[in-house]
Order: C-alpha cells, then structure tokens, then sequence
C-alpha cells in the first residue's frame, strides 16, 4: 500500500481540528492538489463527525483517508505511523503523549513535526532520540507551531537580507583624528572619505588636509559655516592642484537647498536673476513640550552650533576680507525686513549656512564658466509661539557665547539651555520620522533693461523639495548620495578644489538619485 504524504495524529482535538482544516484549504491550492494525506485519532466515530463537517463547509474529504490510532496500543500507533512519509503530531500534553510517538516514527521511518512548546519535552526528545533518528535518516521537527515558526523563519528571513549588505566584505579601521599616522593610514584606503565626525571646527581641518595628502576625495555633514569658510579659504589651492573634491555641508545643510536650485534652473530652462527659499519644518506636536524622547535634535549638533556662535564674528570679517565685491553688482532691490509675511506665515532669515553656500558656488561657476550669478536668499518659519522662544535666546547666547564659561556651560548642559529641544539621548524614532520638511523656491527673472524689480517678472517658477525626518535619515541619505555621485559621476564634475554642493554637483544626476530616496521634487507653479 502506498503510503500517504501526510498524516495528522489528534486531529479531533482543539488545535488538531484547526490543523486539518487548514489543510485542507491548502490542499485546494494547485501546487498542494496531489498532495495524499489522512487523520487520526482515538476515536472513530469523531473522526467520522469531523470529517462531516469538514463536507457541510463544501470542502472535498472523500480522498481523506481515516485511521484509528490509540497511542497507547503500540500495534495501532506502529501502523499509523507506518502509514505515512510525514506525520503531524497534534496530540499533548506532548511530555506525555510526545515520546513513543517519535519512536514509532524513527522505527517506520517517518519524518515527523508536532507543536510542541514544553521545552524539558523538546530537550529529552533530543537527548534520547537524536542519534537514533540521524542513523535512520529520519527528520523529528518539534515546535513547529506558534513557538517557534515566526522568530525562526524570521531569522531566516533577517539572515536572507543581511547576505545583501555583506558585513564581511566592511572594511574596519581604527583612526584617531589625533593621531596623524592612523588618520594618514585611513584617508589612504579610500577614494572618498565620508566623514560624521564633530563638531568639524575642531575636527574637520586636518582630516581634510590628510585628505588633499593621500589624494582623497572627501564629503562632510557639516553646517558650520566659519569652519566651512576656513576650509575654502586653507585648503581649495592645494585641493584643486591634487585634482581633489573637498565637499563640505553635504546632509540638510545645504544638500536639499543645492538640489532644489538645480532642479529649478532645469525647469527654469534660463538662469533666473533671483531665487527665493522658504524652509517650513513641521515638527510633531507631542515636541511641543520635549519630555522624554520627544525632543527635536541630538547635542551633537548642539555642540557644533556653539562653535558657530564663537567663531562668527571672525567669519563675517573673513568673508568681507575674501569677497570685498558683492556677488552682484547691480543689487536688486527686492529687500525684506527681518520678519515678513508670505503665504499667510510669518518668515525670518534661515540660520543655516545654505545661503552663504550658495553664494560661494555662484561665485565659483560665475569665475570658472562665466554663468550669472544667482541671488539666492533664504528664509524659514516656525509656530508663531516658538519665534519668542528661539529667537530672543539664540541672540543672547551669541554675545555670550565670547566668554569660554559660557560655551563650556552650553556644552555640559544642552537640556537646560535649549529647555528640553536638544539633548544628549537625542529624539526617538517617532519623533524623527513625524518630523516633515519642505522647501518652496521661486525663481524670477527680468529684461536686463528693467531697473525696478518690484514690477513683475518676464518669468517666474516655483518649486518644491520635500521629505522626512531631515536630521537625521535626510542627512544621511544626502550625505552617502553625495559620496556615491563622486564615485560614480567625477567625469562630469570639477577635477578638484573646496567646492560647495551646488557647485560641485550641478551636472550630474544628484537629483535623480535623491528622488529614488524619499526626497521630493516638484513644480508647483509657471
């Protein structure tokens, strides 16, 4: 008699009765047609009623084969078992019942799989029979139900993934910044240099000097703009001579604002004579009031902001005495006031360095491509209450920030100083990934002959740059996008030189790449 590919054993039971008929859905399914299979159980008469029952849900059983089975009556098991390729042993309690079950298999042959979840059961089952059953060539699979099917396929399935990041190919090395002869070592091994370190005004000019001196391209997330300007101003002769990209601020700041605009002058089909950005963060509410993990940033950044706010001073006069000349000759007098309104909100100056940044990359490709210059400007908002709780403070911490005290006390305590925005925990997962952001930029140009620019552009277009969680996942996105369009797309890029994004990556397909990564581009209006 050929035996049957299944048999489940206690299928009048309460999880037996659910096992057979799942079983016998699938069995519907064309890949488990031909699949033979059977019950069994004590009594008869209920398997008989199952299998009635089975027959009024409109479910075929007339190939279901039934097999009394006692598991006490040795004779009766034997034959069951014997019956089968595979049993399913639905029985239990398993410490009971589960032993002279698995022993009748590995005498008949029969691979067998139950739903055990009685650990001392599982181990003695082991112990006593797992030489046996290897010899025989025989398969005994306990706890196959609830416990433990879901974390072990789920392992197999995280086992499957973590094959495509090959940590075994990741190279480890250990550089202290320090340390010139581990941190030459480290620049050495690579062709770009990504670098998370900080704050960079501390940090950053020596791992960009070993960078020019190894011949490596090198990117940073840093928005410290004096530090981003001394590193122009040290490090972009002797960059550009070794033909090496040195692309500071490439995460929030000033990648989005970088890409917007390119994205704007392809739609704009022309070089528009004004751009104007409005940052809008829309932050969660529950961050309103920052208690536990809902704070907005990590102190990380924290740190690298008191730097800036040391060094700004020398940098306004770094930047007057580098660049005496206005970017544009002729301003246009499109002035705003300190606070302003657009759209129905009420809008201020960006802090961010993205407005500098572009100005030094017009600079640049109005030198070396004799382009016109952008005038890029930048502004941003938050809720209206929020205006007195930043603004007032921030200018305070500037003029203070000049005594070293100070800082320290800004440094050991950025809870009590940003009242709970910024601390050493940083914001949790929910709140990262709730906290939106959105660029809107409009560019306008005019005939050359017009002298008054309040009158209306020939041409206008606005634009939008959008996204989540723009501390932390956009920023590193930018960051690695950035490294990746180095590797992969120099050709089109400058030879070498302390480049500013804009600059940098204005012909290739950084755009391109970031749409691929949840960044957002759109026209919004011609």
């Amino acid at each position: 008699m050929e035996k049957l590919d299944l048999l489940v054993l206690g299928a009048t039971g309460f999880t037996g009765n659910s096992t057979v008929k799942f079983l016998t859905e699938l069995s519907e399914e064309p890949e488990y047609q031909n699949v033979t299979w059977g019950i069994a159980g004590r009594s008869e008469k209920k398997l008989q009623i199952l299998l009635k029952e089975l027959s009024e849900l409109k479910i075929k059983t007339s190939s279901v084969v039934i097999i009394k089975c006692d598991i006490n009556n040795e004779t009766e098991l034997r034959n069951a078992t014997g019956r089968t390729k595979i049993l399913i042993n639905c029985t239990g309690p398993l410490s009971i019942l589960g032993e002279s079950v698995i022993k009748s298999c590995i005498e008949t042959r029969t691979h067998y799989v139950d739903i055990s979840a009685e650990l001392p059961q599982i181990f003695n089952a082991f112990c006593n029979n797992h030489n046996a059953a290897e010899e025989a060539n025989v398969l005994i699979v306990p706890s196959c139900g609830l416990a433990s099917i879901p974390s072990a396929a789920g392992l197999m399935f995280l086992q499957n993934q973590f094959k495509e990041i090959r940590t075994s190919s990741i190279v480890v090395i250990k550089c202290d910044i320090n340390n010139q002869t581990e941190l030459r070592n480290a620049t050495g091994r690579t062709k770009i240099l990504i670098n998370c370190t900080g704050p960079h005004s501390i940090l950053g000019e020596a791992v960009i000097k070993s960078c020019i001196e190894t011949r490596t391209h090198y990117v940073d997330i840093s928005a410290e703009i004096p530090q981003i300007f001394n590193a122009f101003r040290n490090n972009h002769n002797a960059a550009e001579e070794g033909n090496v990209l040195i692309v500071p601020s490439c995460g929030l700041a000033s990648i989005p604002s970088a890409a917007g605009l390119m994205f704007l002058q392809n739609q704009f089909k022309d070089i528009p004579d004004v751009v104007d950005c409005y940052f809008r963060f829309d932050i969660p509410r529950r961050s309103y009031a920052p208690i536990g993990q809902h704070c907005l940033v990590h102190s990380g950044t924290w740190e690298s902001l008191v730097c800036v706010l040391q060094d700004l001073p020398k940098y306004l006069n770094l930047k007057k005495e580098t660049f005496p000349e206005p970017l544009v000759h002729e301003p246009i007098e499109l002035k705003r006031s300190f606070f302003h309104r657009h759209s129905g909100e009420v809008w201020f100056p960006y802090p961010g360095p993205d407005e500098d940044l572009i100005e030094m990359s017009q600079r640049y490709v109005s030198d070396k491509y004799e382009q016109k210059p952008i005038r890029f400007r930048s502004f941003c908002t938050v809720p209206k209450f929020y205006h007195f709780l930043i603004i007032p403070p921030m200018y305070m911490y500037y003029y203070l920030s000049r005594f070293e005290w100070f800082r320290k006390m800004l440094c050991k305590h950025p809870k009590v100083f940003t009242a709970g925005y910024m601390t050493r925990q940083g914001p949790s997962e929910v709140s990262r990934m709730n906290t939106k952001y959105t660029l809107t930029m409009t560019g306008k140009s005019w005939d050359s002959n017009v002298k008054n620019y309040e009158h209306d552009p020939k041409k206008s277009l606005t634009v939008k740059v959008s996204g989540t969680d723009p501390g932390y996942y956009t920023t590193a996105m930018c960051l690695i996008i950035s490294a990746m369009t180095i590797l992969r797309e120099s050709d089109k890029m400058p030879k070498g030189g302390v480049l500013m994004p804009a600059a940098a990556f204005q012909n290739t397909n950084l755009v391109e790449n970031l749409m691929k990564h949840k960044m957002e581009f759109e026209v919004v209006t011609k």
